[in-house]
C-alpha cells in the first residue's frame, strides 16, 4: 500500500510546480535503473520495427508504391519533413497514380 505515500510526489511532478525532485537525479544515476532503461529502450526499438516489416511488405504491393514509400524516407531523410507532410504527399500521389 505505497499509493498513499507516492500521491503527494505525484502531484508535485506531474503539476509542474514541485520542479525536478532529486530522488530522481540520483534514481537516474543508478546503474541498475540505467541497465534496465537500456533494457526497455532495446525492447522498444525491436517490437517497432518488428512491427514496421511486416507492414511495409503488405504496404509496398507494386512498384508505383515502393517509389512513393521510397521517396517519403528520401524526403524524410534529407529534409526532415514534418509527417503530416509525409502523408498528405504521399495520398496525393497514390491519388494521381490511380487516376
Amino acid at each position: 500500500m505505497l499509493w498513499p505515500l507516492c500521491r503527494p510526489f505525484l502531484r508535485l511532478g506531474f503539476s509542474g510546480f514541485g520542479g525536478p525532485l532529486p530522488l530522481m537525479d540520483r534514481i537516474r544515476q543508478a546503474r541498475d535503473v540505467q541497465a534496465f532503461l537500456g533494457a526497455v529502450n532495446a525492447a522498444a526499438v525491436g517490437a517497432i520495427l518488428g512491427t514496421i516489416v511486416p507492414l511495409a511488405q503488405s504496404a509496398v504491393a507494386s512498384l508505383p508504391t515502393g517509389a512513393i514509400a521510397l521517396a517519403g524516407l528520401l524526403l524524410l531523410w534529407r529534409y526532415h519533413l514534418d509527417t503530416l507532410y509525409l502523408v498528405l504527399g504521399g495520398a496525393a500521389a497514390g491519388l494521381l497514380l490511380s487516376l
